[in-house]
């Protein structure tokens, strides 16, 4: 809860719940005790030397200078 009672709120990203949905899949039933193939994510260290900040724009996740009152606690 942020000060002085307000509390964020939630914000659904189209891109990241398609990547989940592309990752985690959908929950199905196995009826012949065999698991389903499913695809696992890439890991990846990233170490931002320059404290830049992440975003994602036409799929690829980019660093950009941080920007606005916010930048020093981003």
């Amino acid at each position: 809860m942020a000060a002085g009672g307000d509390t964020a709120g939630a914000v659904t990203d189209p891109d990241m719940v398609a990547l989940f949905d592309d990752f985690l899949g959908k929950e199905e039933s196995v009826t012949m005790g065999l698991s389903p193939r499913v695809a696992r994510p890439y890991q990846y260290v990233l170490r931002d030397t320059e404290q830049r900040g992440l975003c994602l724009r036409d799929g690829h996740l980019v660093a950009t200078a941080l920007q606005g009152a916010n930048s020093a606690q981003e």
